[in-house]
């Protein structure tokens, strides 16, 4: 199934692809600027690594805070945080000019780029969830394709000798017009107040929290696995395959590209078969590793590469997606906070991991340990998924007596969001009823008064397209209260019937209906008989459901002429002007 972004729920697919892009933007700028950083600053490379760890110390406390805040105060909090995250960058590009200075600069960068990667993640995961189809892996590669693109982009201007500030004031820019953009489409309203069951999905108290601390558990095994190929493949060319400096370089680029290939190439597969993806996608990434280990040659490590990319690109995505589809609206903040930031130990402790293997064992030895990550995933992944999670293992699949998985159901929302989406599918219907009503009985401002009061998208077939209800509601007076002799010369019935509603959001929905239609019209004596289809979009206005969308198709009508004999009576109608 292709991956496209249309319907209600667009504006929040594409910020969260926009957080991303600004994300990878800055981080391919980041990693391919280090030697100009270090040299700047003054610094060896032991410095450097120590300045390096106050990333990780940044990034740690605000990734927790970041999940409360979103909570708190709503998914815009991703635009401030991905704003932040690029003057950050600025800023060390323009004040690093020793140790402590690169040091507070990495440290500010590490805070907003946890509090960012969260945000994004939280945003990505409620877009998924009310668009019904895969957002956050395909967002995913999105980051890895403008990693890619900013490394390069940042080489070039290296090479034109352009000052280190050029590129990281480049993406301060795309950051802030990207956090623009953010607090322009993300939704203001903020989930709260809503009781939540004790077996809702929710990371507070310590049973509630234990699921998410398992779902990063493996988010780290996956994270230890993909950082450190991206970290070590090319030393690893280097040294044990004898690569020149030149090719090996080419490794971390060949890891990175997969990754995002990958990460679009499956970007559509549905949720139901998330575990399925996982363990292959673990024993690709073993089955990757272990060729590493074993290759004699450059040309029989890249397919171990291609494939162990590849496998450990899917994880991560797939894992965060879990937890989006079932996590309680409310409380999705703290969720995604408490998943990234176990997955982002496992992410600085990959290349470690490798380094102490490498002194014990050499590089291949180490490469073996990769694959054990991937392996140990690949265990650990059924039984972890099978963990209460509002009510249901974490696949989706409701456990049978014997412990069996039936066949992965949608998960359920808890049962005050159930009440809250009835509601708004009768306050929807009800809706849809005024506005048939308002056509039969002639009411042109009940009509009009049925849609939003500015930009609605409206195409009456027949009738004409417009992009303002004001544009039908003048073709339906002229139409409809036409007269002969004192008394309406159209009359029109309306019957809607089998409704499809989805309700997208607290302020968002989308609906279908067949309408069955019948018309007397007395200018030309005829009777009209047709039937067609609805299609409407729905949004809150003013703290009542309007319609932002109205699309009619016609299936078939008839029209037969009305015989003199006919007597057309309309004593209900006979006050209409």
């Amino acid at each position: 199934m292709p991956w496209r972004c249309a319907g209600p729920h667009r504006p929040l697919i594409v910020s969260a692809i926009a957080a991303f892009a600004a994300f990878g933007a800055f981080w391919g700028v980041w990693g391919a600027s280090i030697p100009q950083v270090q040299q700047q600053a003054g610094i060896g490379d032991g410095r450097l690594g120590f300045a390096l760890l106050f990333v990780g110390a940044g990034a740690l406390p605000a990734m927790l805070l970041a999940g409360r805040a979103l909570d708190r105060w709503g998914l815009r909090v991703a635009a401030p945080a991905v704003a932040a995250l690029g003057c950050a960058g600025a800023g060390v590009a323009v004040t690093a000019v020793d140790l402590a200075s690169l040091c507070a600069g990495l440290a500010a960068v590490g805070a907003a780029s946890g509090a960012a990667d969260v945000a994004m993640n939280a945003v990505a995961g409620r877009a998924e969830k009310i668009a019904g189809r895969p957002v956050i892996t395909p967002a995913h590669g999105v980051f890895s394709a403008l990693v890619v693109v900013a490394s390069l982009g940042t080489g070039l201007a290296s090479a034109a000798s352009l000052p280190l500030a050029a590129p990281f004031g480049a993406v301060a820019v795309l950051s802030l017009v990207a956090g623009v953009f953010l607090l322009r489409t993300l939704p203001a309203e903020v989930v709260t107040g809503r009781h939540v069951p004790a077996a809702s999905a929710s990371p507070s108290g310590r049973r509630g929290i234990v699921p998410f601390l398992s779902i990063g558990v493996l988010g780290a095994l996956a994270f230890a696995s993909e950082n450190a190929h991206q970290s070590w493949s090319a030393v690893f060319a280097r040294d044990e395959l004898g690569s020149g400096d030149g090719l090996s370089a080419v490794a971390p680029a060949v890891f990175a590209g997969t990754v995002a290939i990958t990460r679009f190439c499956v970007g559509g597969v549905k949720a139901a078969h998330a575990r399925a993806v996982l363990l292959i996608g673990a024993s690709a990434a073993a089955a990757g590793a272990v060729l590493i280990a074993a290759a004699p040659t450059l040309s029989v490590a890249a397919p171990g590469l291609v494939l162990a990319a590849a496998g450990t690109a899917v994880l991560f995505p797939t894992l965060l997606g879990i937890v989006s589809r079932n996590v309680d609206e409310a409380r999705r903040g703290r969720a995604t906070s408490v998943v990234t930031t176990v997955s982002y130990l496992g992410f600085l402790a990959g290349p470690g991991y490798v380094g102490l293997w490498a002194e014990a064992a050499g590089l291949r030895g180490a490469m073996v340990a990769v694959a054990a990550l991937a392996a140990v995933l690949l265990v650990l992944t059924p039984p972890l998924l099978r963990l209460p999670f509002t009510g249901t293992p974490l696949d989706g699949a409701p456990p049978m007596p014997d412990g069996r998985a039936t066949m992965p159901q949608p998960p359920g929302p808890d049962l005050a969001e159930r009440i809250a989406r009835l509601e708004a599918v009768e306050e929807i219907k009800a809706l849809k009823h005024r506005y048939l009503r308002a056509c039969d009985a002639k009411d042109p401002a009940g009509f009009r008064a049925c849609f939003t009061a500015s930009g609605a998208s409206i195409d009456f077939d027949r009738l004409g397209a417009f992009d303002d209800a004001d544009g039908i509601a003048k073709v339906f007076e002229r139409i409809a209260l036409q007269q002969v002799g004192g008394r309406n010369a159209i009359l029109d019935m309306h019957h809607a019937t089998h409704p499809d509603i989805t309700v997208h959001g607290a302020k968002s929905a989308s609906g279908r209906w067949t309408l069955k239609f019948r018309q007397v019209n007395l200018l030309d004596g005829t009777e009209t008989v047709s039937t067609g289809e609805y299609d409407d979009e729905y949004v809150v206005e003013d703290g009542r459901w309007k319609m932002s969308k109205c699309h009619f198709r016609r299936h078939w009508s008839i029209t037969r002429p009305i015989g003199d004999d006919c007597r057309v009576d309309q004593p209900g109608l006979t006050r209409a002007v």
